[in-house]
């Protein structure tokens, strides 16, 4: 099923992935009057004598066709409710949910008419995504002034660029971990980022983990990891040391990254969260590839009881 701008959470390698967590991943054709117009995937953790809880993350997907038709609306209204029901024969007693982006007349969707309840004080994820439908040369005409610079700076840079073994990305790992401790966030779980690289890599899925090193030395400068599903390449992550931060090389791995994506004929570039508690140089990294915002429904969750 040609899905439209497919979100990483909502992939079959993400749902196996998190299996390996402790999560067991329910994947669902979605149809309206006979015929596909979409999938989803639930994720489910079961609590021993409780039934269980549940993610719904990014969810439901449509098809690219589907959502021209005019009934979106009521098909929309439909599919939750059919999910509520769900729930209940899966005695999954919470359920959250982060229903996804589509633009239709349902942006203005009130969830809360078919018993969703708003999570308070959690604000609504957010990305930018490029479109790749555009040639390399207006893709780098369209970048910020400043991105564009820092970007033909890095390019000068005397460094190596290349694709990791498994080895070599376990000791990148090390480097995202100690980042993480000394920034202070959390970010993506070091397991699920083993889990995804050790997946078969198919025409659906790819897992893209470019490395900058210096040339004599070897020494490590930068990674970026970029994940291709769907019709979508999504930057994960990125990290650079304090040489890689003054070569800019975070700019040229990332628009390798986005050059690649666009050779294996994907349609979007989707940046990764930014909202507003996304820290600013992150946010303005991000931001200058001038890229189309986006903002998700907010955050829901339901019961069976």
């Amino acid at each position: 099923m040609e899905a439209s701008f497919s979100p990483l959470v909502q992939s079959w390698q993400y749902g196996d992935a998190k299996a390996k967590q402790g999560w067991i991943a329910h994947r669902f054709r979605i149809h309206a009057d006979g015929i596909d117009i979409g999938i989803i995937q639930v994720l489910e953790k079961k609590i021993f004598f409780f039934g269980g809880v549940a993610q719904i993350n990014r969810g439901p997907i449509f098809l690219h066709s589907y959502l021209q038709d005019s009934k979106v609306d009521a098909d929309y209204s439909g599919i939750w409710n059919a999910l509520k029901k769900l729930a209940r024969k899966k005695r999954w007693w919470y359920v959250a949910a982060m229903p996804e982006y589509y633009k239709h007349e349902t942006s203005q969707f009130d969830f809360r008419k078919i018993g969703l309840r708003s999570i308070r004080n959690k604000e609504a994820w957010g990305s930018y995504r490029v479109s790749l439908d555009k040639s390399v040369d207006d893709l780098f005409m369209g970048l910020k002034g400043k991105w564009r610079n820092l970007l033909k700076k890095s390019l000068k840079a005397d460094c190596e660029i290349h694709l990791v073994n498994e080895e070599e990305y376990m000791q990148l790992l090390v480097c995202y971990r100690e980042f993480q401790q000394q920034a202070g966030f959390t970010g993506v779980p070091e397991s699920l980022l083993v889990s995804m690289f050790q997946h078969k890599m198919t025409n659906e899925w790819n897992y893209r983990v470019l490395v900058a090193r210096e040339n004599e030395t070897k020494e490590l400068l930068a990674f970026v990891i970029v994940t291709e599903h769907g019709d979508t390449a999504n930057y994960l992550i990125g990290w650079s040391s304090n040489e890689g931060r003054r070569l800019s090389l975070n700019y040229r791995l990332l628009w390798l990254g986005i050059q690649q994506a666009k050779e294996r004929g994907l349609k979007w570039f989707d940046l990764g969260g930014v909202t507003k508690n996304t820290p600013k140089g992150i946010a303005h990294f991000k931001e200058g590839l001038n890229g189309e915002h986006y903002q998700l429904y907010g955050n829901f969750w339901f019961s069976f009881f």
